[in-house]
This record gives C-alpha cells, sequence and structure tokens, in this order.
C-alpha cells in the first residue's frame, strides 16, 4: 500500500509539473523550465571547437570541421535526437550549424551529407545528417543533394577500436549517381566524426566528382 501510494504521488508531481511547465518550455537537454530549447546552463556546457582539422590516410588529407566535442550536453542532444527522436533538437542544431559557418565564413555550391545503410534506416526512420543537411541547404538557399549510398551490412563502427573502424568502411561508400559537379564545392554533413573513417570514405567519393575541395562539417568530434 505505502509503495502503491508514494508512486501515485510521483505520477501527481510529474503531471503537475507538466501543466505548470509543459513540455514545450522545457530545456531540450535537462528538461527544467527553460524560455529557450536548450537553457543557459546547457548551452554553456557545449564545448565549441574554434578551428578546423585534418583527417589523414593514404597521403590523402581532407579538412574537417566540428561544431563542437561530443561530450557533455552536446552528446546528450545528440543521443535524444538519434534515438528518441527529440526532432526539436533539430532547431539548435540548424542554429549552431549557421552561426559556426557565418562566423568562419566558409562557401560551399553544393550540400550532401552521410547515407545510412537500408538496414539502418529502417530501424531508425530517419536520417539524421540528412535532416541537418537540408536544413543548412534552406538556410543558404543551395541544393541538397542525394549523392551517396551505403553498401552492405557492416559492424557498428562504436563498437570497434579506432583502427577497427577504418577497415569496416573500406569499400562500404559509393557514388549514387554519375554527374559531374566540377567547379562546385561540396560540403559533407555527418552528426558525429570519431575516427574520421566514415566522412574520408564518403569524401573520397565525392572527390570523384569535382575538382574542387569537399569541405566536412560534423555537429561533433569525439577523439582520434
Amino acid at each position: 500500500m505505502g509503495k502503491r501510494l508514494f508512486q501515485l504521488l510521483i505520477n501527481g508531481l510529474k503531471y503537475l509539473s507538466e501543466v505548470i511547465f509543459p513540455f514545450d518550455e522545457k530545456c531540450i537537454c535537462c528538461e527544467e523550465y527553460s524560455e529557450e530549447l536548450l537553457c543557459r546552463s546547457c548551452r554553456g556546457r557545449i564545448k565549441k571547437l574554434s578551428s578546423s582539422y585534418s583527417i589523414k590516410k593514404e597521403g590523402t588529407m581532407l579538412r574537417a570541421y566540428s561544431i563542437a566535442y561530443y561530450a557533455d550536453s552536446m552528446k546528450k542532444i545528440i543521443l535524444s535526437y538519434k534515438y528518441k527522436n527529440n526532432f526539436r533538437a533539430l532547431e539548435v542544431f540548424e542554429e549552431l550549424a549557421i552561426e559556426f559557418i557565418d562566423t568562419r565564413g566558409l562557401s560551399f555550391d553544393l550540400i550532401t551529407y552521410v547515407p545510412l545503410s537500408k538496414k539502418a534506416y529502417k530501424k531508425r526512420g530517419f536520417n539524421q545528417s540528412k535532416l541537418l543537411a537540408e536544413r543548412i541547404a534552406s538556410v543558404y538557399n543551395k541544393e541538397c543533394r542525394d549523392l551517396l549510398k551505403k553498401e552492405g551490412s557492416n559492424l557498428e563502427q562504436k563498437k570497434l577500436s579506432l583502427e577497427d573502424r577504418w577497415g569496416n568502411l573500406e569499400g562500404a561508400y559509393s557514388l549514387k549517381e554519375s554527374n559531374c559537379y566540377h567547379g562546385k564545392r561540396i560540403l559533407l554533413v555527418d552528426d558525429v566524426i570519431t575516427s574520421g573513417a566514415t566522412a574520408y570514405y564518403c569524401a573520397r567519393e565525392l572527390k570523384k566528382i569535382t575538382d574542387k575541395e569537399v569541405l566536412i562539417l560534423s555537429l561533433a568530434k569525439g577523439s582520434f
């Protein structure tokens, strides 16, 4: 009886909090009351990156940008977006991406994104990188093209060591169309760069259809 009464009290308090602080007035990270999607405290825990970095392999060096480190608030929001369908996070990601692009003066002519395998897409129901790429394209009035595809079913990257991640994705990505985009600088959008393997192999394919630079932009960067 005591446990039941306690649970009823907890449920009552939860209901009351929803009435006083409705869902759309909660921080998407800590879920505390906030007049903005991301409260000041959680926003302050986003560890932003200030400069580009290089992804190197086989004598090829690619320039990459990440908005923040994959830690604290940014990590929590990304996980909520990808695995709990928290699409309100997209508004925050769009805001951060636009601020980042404008501050650094990044220029591009065409936008694409890292594709998911059919199995991963079926399981998740959406491509997290595609949704962000489309929003960025809309803001800058650029075309967002579905240029890449992922073949086969590889092991989950997060379950592998940094070294094994490279071998796991060798040959996994290929071009979806044969159109030539020479003279076009392509922006490749990803959610998280950890080993750099996914971004590298995708960018390597894109270099086959353009003689200009392929810029890589991710929401967050892990350690590698």
